[in-house]
């Protein structure tokens, strides 16, 4: 939904234009700030599964500095902390994970029809991709030119991978 309220006459009728499109999505990327928003509902877990309405079949929740958890609508969920940088500016993080999730994604033979398995497959590759894309973009100013290349992304988790191990 990227909530912008700003950008919207009053947060009713951006919270009732995210409720109408939510349906069409086959993905929904929602963060800790923007849940309880758009669902109007407290709890965590319910708020999540209130999400899984028409098409939708995958929700990426994400927690800044907490990591993300994927949740997919057979029940599966799918937890990763990130990684640990020293943020900068956040702007444009969000942009940079979800873009390094569908780059990731769309690196795999995926359809509608078999996103949950592809996911639920291939989700550490996933979420390790999207992790280092946004801690990369938060630790430097700016958002556009900060945004991590392929190759920064793959060296970072290179780098990271071996001081995990």
């Amino acid at each position: 939904p990227n909530v912008r309220l700003p950008l919207w006459p009053d947060k009713e009728s951006c919270r009732q234009t995210i409720l109408e499109f939510l349906p069409l999505a086959d993905i929904v990327k929602v963060s800790d700030e923007e849940l309880s928003f758009i669902t109007n509902i407290k709890e965590e877990r319910e708020a999540i599964n209130s999400l899984f309405v028409g098409n939708v079949k995958v929700v990426v929740y994400t927690k800044g500095k907490d990591g993300v958890i994927i949740y997919l609508k057979n029940g599966e969920q799918f937890e990763d902390k990130g990684f640990k940088v020293t943020v900068s500016d956040t702007t444009g993080a969000g942009d940079a994970f979800i873009g390094g999730f569908l780059s990731e994604l769309l690196s795999i033979d995926i359809s509608s029809d078999n996103l949950c398995q592809e996911v639920s497959e291939h989700h550490q590759q996933l979420l390790t991709f999207a992790n280092a894309s946004g801690a990369l973009t938060a630790s430097v100013k700016g958002a556009i030119h900060a945004a991590p290349g392929k190759q920064h992304i793959m060296n970072f988790i290179a780098t990271q991978r071996g001081r995990l191990t």
